[in-house]
């Protein structure tokens, strides 16, 4: 999974917040990128950023994506590919990510 920088996810957080509600899903399925072609996202970037910030929400939590007792990340977790719910993560993280 590529990572964003906090200030890319301010910008779809805050694009998302402002735009219209186009409706093209309140519940996302976790593989949602399919669904949209090239001129889609283009010609309505907010719906793209709802559904990936939807799915990313899912991952910053504790257990999943980070541990909040030392505030570590793990260095992955496995997700299930029809819910996108985590399933079983490495329970480490390399120095250099921190």
């Amino acid at each position: 999974m590529a990572r964003l920088s906090i200030l890319s996810v301010l910008f779809f957080a805050a694009a998302s917040l402002s735009a219209p509600n186009y409706g093209k899903n309140n519940n996302p399925p976790c593989r949602f990128a399919p669904l949209y072609s090239q001129d889609d996202v283009l010609e309505h970037p907010h719906d793209f950023a709802r559904d990936f910030l939807y799915w990313e929400g899912h991952f910053h939590q504790n257990n999943v994506g980070y541990n909040t007792a030392n505030a570590m990340t793990y260095d992955g977790t496995l997700l299930d590919p029809t819910t996108g719910l985590a399933t079983e993560k490495h329970p480490f993280s390399a120095a250099s990510k921190e």
